[in-house]
């Protein structure tokens, strides 16, 4: 039932196929997934919020087979934080032979005195799950978290964004102008644009004379 489900999560991307754009570097993510093995370097996606960075985590652990976990590696402040990080990072699921991890903000970790990232990068040499590391700005990124790692910078092109938001909104059934649509597709934000497009549909705002604005959402604005 996908009564009251957000439109981002419904048409969030479930196959390599459907993802919008990337189309290189999603080869190349997409033979990583396939050809897999334990000691394999880790993968760096960097990009702006709302560009799909979870949603190919997602695609890879599907591909796998493997459950997805979660962690967000911004809370590691102190080397004790870190340990338990890395511990976590090794951990083998009860349910599965590995797990995809999915690390989260690395470019909120700070390496500072006496480097406390140690424990961490040892993983990352030689890890025994796959790992996909995410971070919104390349620039603060720990050198030793990007050695030790394969980076990808994703951007997705407005001729992308705009072909996802017409999709949605044709499966919709919504009624949106040209100039409104080439206004969302503007926002760099695929995300907070499919979230814009949703409220204006539930909200049945009449059709736009071309003055009719898209709020922000609580990410972008923070962003």
């Amino acid at each position: 039932d996908n009564n009251g489900k957000s439109w981002t999560e419904k048409y969030r991307p479930e196959t390599w196929s459907s993802l919008q754009g990337h189309n290189s570097d999603v080869q190349e993510i997409r033979q990583w997934s396939k050809n897999w093995s334990p000691g394999d370097q880790p993968i760096l996606l960097v990009g702006k919020p709302g560009i799909g960075k979870t949603t190919i985590a997602q695609i890879i652990s599907k591909t796998m087979g493997y459950p997805i976990q979660g962690i967000n590696a911004s809370s590691a402040r102190k080397s004790d934080d870190v340990e338990g990080l890395a511990m976590s990072m090794a951990s083998t699921p009860t349910d599965a032979e590995r797990q995809l991890i999915l690390l989260d903000e690395v470019d909120g970790m700070t390496s500072g005195r006496g480097d406390p990232l140690v424990p961490l990068t040892e993983e990352l040499a030689d890890p025994s799950n796959p790992i996909v590391m995410t971070a919104n700005s390349k620039y603060d990124i720990p050198q030793s978290v990007k050695s030790a790692s394969r980076m990808y910078e994703l951007s997705l092109g407005k001729r992308s964004r705009k072909a996802k938001l017409r999709d949605i909104a044709e499966a919709e059934g919504v009624d949106i102008d040209k100039q409104d649509l080439d206004k969302l597709a503007e926002r760099p934000d695929l995300r907070s644009a499919i979230n814009d497009l949703q409220t204006w549909a539930e909200e049945d705002i009449p059709a736009s004379s071309g003055d009719r604005t898209f709020e922000e959402d609580a990410f972008s604005v923070m962003e």
